[in-house]
């Protein structure tokens, strides 16, 4: 029969292995397209220095990421007073980040199932070693 201590010890394990998971995980070309859309599309013009610190992305692939999407007309340069260049989702860009978002609705159901996968998996591993640990 497996503790509760050791059953909460397995989950707190199972969650750092996950968080540990989430931050060693590189974003994909889409992806920091995507956030790079979502970013814009709160309202005001900004900068490439606000855009980087909102993507947390380095000058060099925000250059090109940002090229990519003014190509696609997804994004537009605007310049204000003359001197400062910003950038602005088009309508173009709203549209395909809300068309992202429909369809992001239907993958938490394969991710669940697969992260609720991942947690039985673990906890068969922790029952077997708490009885492969506990006395005859």
């Amino acid at each position: 029969m497996i503790k509760s201590h050791q059953l909460i010890c397995c989950q707190q394990s199972w969650e750092r292995t996950q968080s540990k998971k989430r931050r060693l995980m590189r974003r994909s070309k889409f992806e920091l397209h995507l956030d790079i859309l979502k970013a814009l599309s709160h309202g005001a013009p900004m900068k490439q220095t606000q855009i980087m610190y909102k993507v947390n992305i380095c000058y060099q692939f925000l250059e090109r990421y940002l090229d990519f999407l003014i190509k696609q007309g997804l994004v537009e340069i605007r310049a204000i007073d003359g001197q400062r260049t910003t950038y602005v989702i088009t309508q173009k860009g709203l549209s395909a980040l809300s068309k992202y978002q429909d369809l992001k609705m239907f993958l938490p159901i394969i991710e669940e199932n697969r992260n609720s996968h991942n947690a039985s998996t673990l906890l068969r591993q922790c029952e077997r070693s708490a009885e492969e640990d506990s006395p005859k």
